[in-house]
C-alpha cells in the first residue's frame, strides 16, 4: 500500500482507531522504518514544551533532563529502545545511553523515508527537502517511484574531518582477557556527525562477521574507553566532546563493496553493534580516507555493514571546515503503532530495573 492509500491509512485520521478507556489519551503515533540492516523506530508529533526551541536545544538537553514523552516511548513496556522524532522539517535524535549525536545518518534515512511514503510532505517537496539536525540543515533528495514508494534517500552530511591520526592506545589487561591479537592498537579519530574512533579490525585479530558480534562489541568498548581517557576531542563549533562511538574497518565480503565496518555504540551496560552501514560513520571514514589520499572528491565509496547491507558515499566538496559527504541508502516502513497514556496506569512513564537496562 503506497502513496495516497497509505496516507489515508496512516496520516489523515480515517483509519480505524481503537476505543480508549475514559481519560486515556494517545500521545504519539510511531512509524517504524528499518534502514539497511537495522530498525529505527520514529515517534511523530511534537512535545508542547519543546515546540519553538531550536533543534539543538530540543535534542541534546534531554541527556540531562529526559522529558516524560521520551521516557514513555523508550521505557518498558513500550518495545522501542531507540527513536527519532520529527515535526515538519525538524529531526531530533535520541540515542542509546544518553549519547545525542549532532547528526545520525541512518535515522535521517528512516525519517525521510517515512515523510515521503506517509504523504507528510507537500507534493512539490517530496523529492527535495531539508531536515534539521542539531548539527544544522541536512539537505535530502528522495528517489520516489511512480507508486509513491521511496526507493532510496540521499542526504548531505556535515563537514567531516580528522582530529587524531595514527595514535597508539594501550589496552592493558583487557586485551588479554578478550584474547585480542595485540594489547596496543593504532587508532584515528574523525568526526562525521559523531566522534568516531576508527580501527582496523585485523590489528586486533577481529573478523567483522555477525558470529563474532559479542567479541567485536567488547573489544570496541575497550578501545573506545581507552581513547576517551588518552585522546579526548571537542568539536570546534559545537559543545560536543568525544569520542563517543567506534568503527572497526575491514575488507568487504560482498561483491561491489569497497570496505566493511562494524560500528560499536554504547548502550549503558555492554555496548552493541549498529546493524546498518552507519551514515555518520561512513562520513567520518570517508574523511579519513581522503586525508590519507585514498579517496578523491567525486569518487564513489560503497560501505558494507556487519550484516552485509550497504550505503553508498561520495565526497561532494571540500571546505575550510572539512570535506562534505553525501550518503545514499534505503529504509522500509515495517509497522504503525500508538502509545496510549492512561491516568490510572501506575507506570505512565514506563519503568526501569537496574539489571540490564
Amino acid at each position: 500500500m503506497r502513496g495516497p492509500a497509505l496516507r489515508r491509512r496512516a496520516g489523515d485520521g480515517r483509519r480505524r482507531r481503537r476505543r480508549l478507556r475514559p481519560g486515556a489519551r494517545r500521545e504519539y503515533v510511531r512509524e517504524a522504518a528499518r534502514r539497511d540492516g537495522a530498525a529505527g523506530p520514529l515517534a511523530g508529533g511534537a512535545t508542547p514544551r519543546a515546540a519553538g526551541l531550536p533543534v539543538r536545544e530540543r535534542g541534546l538537553p534531554r541527556a540531562a533532563h529526559p522529558r516524560r514523552g521520551r521516557r514513555r516511548v523508550r521505557r518498558r513496556p513500550s518495545p522501542t529502545r531507540h527513536w527519532s522524532r520529527e515535526s515538519s522539517s525538524t529531526q531530533v535524535i535520541a540515542e542509546q545511553a544518553k549519547v545525542y549525536p549532532l547528526m545520525s545518518g541512518h535515522n535521517t534515512i528512516c525519517v525521510a523515508t517515512a515523510l515521503v511514503e506517509c504523504g507528510l510532505l507537500p507534493e512539490d517537496r517530496r523529492e527535495r527537502f531539508v531536515l534539521e539536525a542539531p548539527s544544522g540543515p541536512v539537505p535530502v533528495e528522495a528517489d520516489v517511484a511512480e507508486d509513491g514508494r521511496c526507493r532510496s534517500i540521499t542526504f548531505q552530511g556535515p563537514p567531516s574531518f580528522v582530529a587524531v591520526r595514527d595514535a597508539l592506545v594501550d589496552l592493558g589487561d583487557g586485551a588479554r582477557a578478550l584474547g585480542l591479537a595485540a594489547d596496543k592498537v593504532r587508532v584515528d579519530i574523525a568526526y562525521g556527525g559523531m566522534w568516531y574512533v576508527i580501527v582496523d579490525g585485523a590489528d586486533l585479530g577481529l573478523a567483522l562477521v555477525p558470529e563474532e558480534g559479542a567479541r567485536i562489541r567488547a573489544a570496541g568498548e575497550l578501545v573506545k574507553k581507552a581513547c576517551q581517557r588518552d585522546y579526548p576531542v571537542e568539536h570546534p563549533t559545537f559543545d560536543y566532546p568525544g569520542p563517543d562511538i567506534l568503527a572497526f574497518r575491514g575488507p568487504p565480503l560482498s561483491r561491489g563493496a569497497d570496505a566493511r565496518n562494524a560500528v560499536v555504540m554504547s548502550n549503558g551496560y555492554s555496548g552493541m553493534l549498529d546493524r546498518s552501514p552507519c551514515g555518520s560513520g561512513t562520513c567520518a571514514i570517508m574523511a579519513l580516507l581522503h586525508a590519507r589520499g585514498e579517496l578523491d572528491l567525486g569518487e564513489r565509496f560503497v560501505h558494507e555493514s556487519v550484516v552485509g547491507s550497504v550505503f553508498t558515499g561520495e565526497l561532494v566538496a571540500a571546505t575550510a571546515e572539512g570535506v562534505v559527504p553525501a550518503i545514499t541508502g534505503s529504509a522500509w516502513i515495517t509497522r504503525y503503532a500508538e502509545v496510549v497514556v492512561d491516568p490510572s496506569d501506575p507506570f505512565p512513564e514506563g519503568f526501569r530495573v537496574g539489571d540490564i537496562w
